[in-house]
């Protein structure tokens, strides 16, 4: 019968492998965007580096809570469930069987909410191993091997999952510095790549003529919150401020009778499809408004 003390070390050692798990998930997803075309990669990840204190907090809060109501009943249930297939109620291979299942089960919700395949696949692989880690340690830390040496385990627990954290940050760092993955940077610019006509691939155009004359179509308004709010037929003027460095390139829109037509266009995509996106709204939304240079 486990003591309340192995219990309470159960708990939060299985919340430390959920919390290492998160780390090491949330690194990995944070690194690899650093190769997707994406307005100002770098500045999101050091924007993300200054709320990492705050997320660490609140991620800790809920993965003490999943630990409380999805780990720990899980132990006893892969104990029965292994004594009821095998006649015995110390087979290991029980958990990530069992974590199989209930992660299948949080995939299905996931696609249910609208993730995607691939989406849905990445997140039961993910929770399959982070709760079997979870699981096994929590089932660990229940042992007599282990009473009255919880904070060693604890101990062990999160050291081990700072070192996993940290591995994951170095293969990453090896992967860029060694080319197998790049940094994403815009296309470099100029006036007279950017003359030309501009689609939105919605019937929307903007021609930027080399004397600096703009002249849209059907292009799309939208209000200070990136609601809809017409289309501007009109002419006016461009100018281009290549700033320093590619993520910094500014075309600065002005045209009559269109009032809410984003001023500031930035540059995306490579130097073959290059593209110009404007924010719809608060930037912080990620909802941008993107045109395609025509051939």
């Amino acid at each position: 019968m486990a003591t309340t003390s192995q219990r309470s070390t159960a708990l939060w050692t299985s919340t430390a492998v959920l919390l290492s798990a998160a780390a090491v998930a949330g690194a990995s997803l944070r690194l690899d965007e650093l190769s997707d075309e994406a307005p100002n990669v770098i500045g999101n990840l050091g924007l993300g580096l200054i709320l990492l204190p705050f997320l660490a907090l609140f991620v800790g809060v809920v993965c003490l809570v999943l630990s409380a109501a999805l780990v720990m009943p899980t132990v006893p249930l892969a104990r029965r469930l292994g004594r009821s297939a095998t006649g015995r109620a110390d087979v290991w291979w029980w958990v990530p069987a069992t974590a199989v299942v209930e992660a299948g089960l949080v995939a299905g919700a996931a696609a249910a909410l609208g993730a995607g395949p691939g989406a849905s696949l990445w997140c039961w692989a993910t929770v399959t191993v982070a709760l079997s880690a979870a699981v096994l340690t929590a089932r660990l830390a229940l042992r007599d091997t282990w009473r009255g040496r919880g904070v060693s385990l604890f101990l062990r627990t999160a050291c081990g999952g700072a070192a996993a954290v940290a591995l994951t940050a170095a293969a990453w760092a090896t992967a860029y510095g060694t080319g197998l993955a790049t940094v994403y940077e815009p296309p470099r610019m100029s006036p007279a790549t950017l003359a030309g006509s501009w689609s939105d691939g919605h019937g929307g155009t903007l021609t930027l003529a080399d004397g600096g004359l703009a002249t849209a179509s059907g292009l799309d308004e939208h209000d200070g919150f990136g609601a809809p709010a017409g289309d501007c037929d009109g002419t006016g003027t461009w100018e281009f401020d290549p700033g320093d460095g590619p993520s910094a390139q500014q075309t600065t829109l002005t045209l009559s009778g269109c009032d809410d037509v984003a001023t500031w266009w930035y540059v995306l995509g490579t130097e073959e499809r290059p593209k110009l996106y404007a924010y719809r709204g608060d930037p912080d939304s990620w909802d941008l408004y993107i045109l395609r240079k025509q051939d």
